[in-house]
C-alpha cells in the first residue's frame, strides 16, 4: 500500500517468500528455494533503504501478524499516518 500525500510505503509480505526468520530455515530448503529467498530478503533491503533515503517511512508487516492480531497490524499502519 502507498499512502503518497504522507510519504507512507507499507509492505505486506508473506513470511516464506520473505523470509522472516529466514536464517532459522533456510537450510531446509534446496539451494533453488534458498536463492530465491535470499534474493527476496536482499531486494526488500535494497527498496527499504532506497525509500527511507527519499524521505518515505516504510512499514512492514508480515503475513503471520496479520493472521495473529490484525489490530496491532493496522496499528503498526496508521501510527506512522499524520493524523488529520
Amino acid at each position: 500500500m502507498v499512502f503518497p500525500s504522507a510519504g507512507v510505503a507499507v509492505f505486506i509480505d508473506g513470511d516464506f517468500w520473505h523470509g522472516y526468520r529466514f536464517p532459522s530455515w533456510e537450510t531446509k530448503l534446496t539451494p533453488k528455494w534458498r536463492d530465491k529467498i535470499a534474493y527476496n530478503c536482499a531486494k526488500d533491503r535494497r527498496n527499504h533503504q532506497k525509500l527511507r533515503r527519499w524521505g518515505w517511512a516504510v512499514v512492514r508487516v508480515w503475513e503471520h501478524e496479520i493472521e495473529e492480531d490484525i489490530d496491532s497490524a493496522v496499528a503498526k499502519i496508521t501510527a506512522v499516518l499524520p493524523r488529520n
